[in-house]
């Protein structure tokens, strides 16, 4: 019985390394399209990945119960303790997949934080943007330069607005 549930935790742990350095790959592709501010292939990026993560959290989820019977609820120091003391016949595999998996996690993570922050400060910017345009438009000393040569600031503003 201990063979057979550590058997399906290494090919439990296994899906879920692969699925981690796929979406890795995802992540990364998407950092390149927001770079590249290519729309189309962003938001198909975007829906694979989310494919995937909820593939992942499956995979997690199955592992985490046949943690559960592996360990049959006992709590160690550390995961490799528990790689230690009760694996037989996968221990290197396990312990391999394990350290892969956790730094696959923080690569996703690392680079989820990367993106995140990539992105709010372009809001930020087309926030501030927008804003400046807003109060200069409200502005009634403000002068267009595009704007008619003769005739009264409203009459710039007005066409401003238009534009806007």
């Amino acid at each position: 019985m201990k063979i057979k549930l550590e058997t399906e935790l290494k090919n439990t742990l296994e899906e879920e390394v692969l699925l981690v350095e796929d979406i890795y790959e995802m992540y990364l592709n998407i950092k390149k399209y927001l770079d590249e501010k290519n729309e189309t292939m962003l938001k198909e990026e975007i829906n694979k990945t989310n494919i995937y993560l909820n593939k992942f959290k499956d995979t997690e989820q199955r592992r985490n119960e046949i943690w559960r019977e592996f360990t049959a609820h006992e709590k160690f120091e550390s995961t490799y303790m528990t790689i230690e003391k009760l694996c037989s016949a996968y221990k290197k595999e396990i312990y391999s997949y394990c350290h892969r998996l956790k730094i696959g996690v923080l690569n996703i993570q690392s680079l989820n934080y990367l993106i995140s922050s990539y992105a709010e400060t372009s809001l930020d910017i087309l926030d501030l943007i927008f804003k400046d345009a807003q109060e200069s438009v409200d502005n009634i000393t403000y002068k267009n330069p595009y704007g008619p040569k003769s005739g009264n600031l409203n009459e710039a503003s007005i066409l401003i607005n238009k534009k806007l």
